[in-house]
């Protein structure tokens, strides 16, 4: 796709003239379409309310019917590979069962990597099944690694090196392979990296309780405390990625954005959450670690942040992690102050009325977010965002495998 192509689609998008989602089709038409680029723009120009046909258009164009088949297929083979590792390991005994364990994950590990290699950057399709591989190939290095470590160790400190040689292989492909579902490895990664290290600091600090806390008291809080707060740095770790994601004028580096807002919003609210709402034994029941209304304040005020950031970075992917943390507070002080006071049937009617209030609450500001001005003016004419003129034509489209796959998420 030829830089002109892109300033100016950039350009009607900056001006007003189409939305986003029309935006990210002529985008990738272009890339899809060469040939009939100039069809493809004249069509979706004059439906600028049209949207993607379903979810899957996130991750590039329509599964076939032979990649459907292939997948399955794969999977079909997978699946015989550890029957016939499951057998053999049962057969075996002592360091010759955890080898063949390791080899079973090794294996596929590097097939699919090689396989990724093969399918780079060629088509829309092999594009995103390079995808999917480097993905499986990345849960393999993962396990193998973990299980390779309890050759030698125990306990969590063979899941942090699991999710470390995770999160090392899961940076290398999507720095060879940007696509969603790189990305999606990417976060995941991440994510289980502060799991794997809280675990481990609750075997090291608390051995006889679950995550931080055996024992009931000040430790509790400061272990609740300690999680909340590694969960946020985890989320401003994400947030950072989106940024520098949001950086690029390309469509899929727009998915891949927004992808990670929405999963930095639910990280924060997720674990601040679920650290903060912890129930303890305390020697005659469990009781809460923090004060409930304590927990749900903290909690709205993340949501309240999180919608900050939509219109702040013009984006609707934190409103919806914000409409649940706020349904998680609402529901969580409804459940421990309405209902013991005023009955069950109450709690129900306030939670449904809780719940479509929000609901009808996040939808409004999904649309203020997204119908929102742009943060930048359009440019003067020859400059990106300034260079209106009309449709481009087919002859200015560029249709290199290279640009193929970068509208391509997966």
């Amino acid at each position: 796709m030829s830089d002109i192509v892109l300033a100016r689609i950039a350009a009607w998008e900056a001006a007003g003239f189409i939305d986003a989602m029309t935006a990210e089709r002529l985008r990738a038409a272009e890339a899809d379409e060469p040939a009939d680029a100039g069809a493809a723009i004249a069509g979706a120009a004059a439906a600028p309310g049209a949207r993607p046909t379903g979810v899957s258009s996130f991750f590039g164009p329509a599964v076939t019917l032979v990649e459907a088949f292939s997948y399955l297929g794969a999977a079909f083979v997978l699946s015989a590979w550890f029957a016939l590792i499951g057998r053999l390991s049962g057969q075996a005994a002592g360091a010759t069962r955890d080898w063949l364990l390791v080899a079973g994950l090794a294996v596929p590990a590097a097939v699919f990597f090689v396989i990724g290699l093969v399918l780079h950057d060629r088509s829309a399709r092999l594009s995103r099944a390079a995808g999917v591989a480097f993905v499986v190939s990345v849960g393999f290095v993962a396990s193998g690694v973990a299980i390779n470590a309890e050759i030698v160790a125990d306990g969590a400190v063979t899941v942090v090196a699991g999710t470390v040689a995770g999160l090392l292989a899961a940076m290398a492909y999507r720095w060879y392979h940007p696509s969603v579902l790189t990305e999606v490895a990417l976060l995941a990664t991440i994510t289980g990296v502060v799991q794997a290290v809280l675990g481990l600091l609750a075997e090291r600090l608390d051995p006889a309780g679950g995550v931080f806390g055996g024992t009931f008291g000040a430790f509790g809080v400061r272990g609740a405390v300690l999680s909340a707060a590694a969960w946020l740095g985890c989320a401003v770790v994400i947030g950072l990625i989106a940024l520098l994601e949001s950086r690029s004028r390309s469509a899929a580096a727009g998915r891949r954005a927004g992808l990670a807002r929405f999963w930095a919003g639910l990280v924060a609210i997720a674990g601040v959450a679920t650290a903060l709402m912890r129930s303890e034994y305390n020697g005659a029941g469990f009781q809460r670690v923090i004060e409930p209304w304590i927990a749900d304040v903290i909690v709205l005020a993340v949501s309240a942040v999180l919608v900050e950031r939509a219109f702040r970075r013009e984006s609707a992917a934190y409103v919806l992690a914000a409409a649940l943390g706020v349904v998680v507070a609402l529901t969580d002080f409804n459940a421990t102050y309405v209902a013991p006071t005023s009955g069950i049937e109450i709690a129900l009617l306030v939670e449904g009325l809780l719940l479509i209030a929000i609901a009808l609450g996040a939808e409004r500001i999904r649309r203020r977010v997204r119908d929102s001005p742009p943060s930048e003016p359009p440019g003067e004419p020859g400059e990106p965002g300034g260079d209106v003129g009309p449709p481009p034509s087919p002859r200015e489209a560029d249709s290199s495998p290279d640009g193929q796959a970068e509208a391509v998420a997966g």
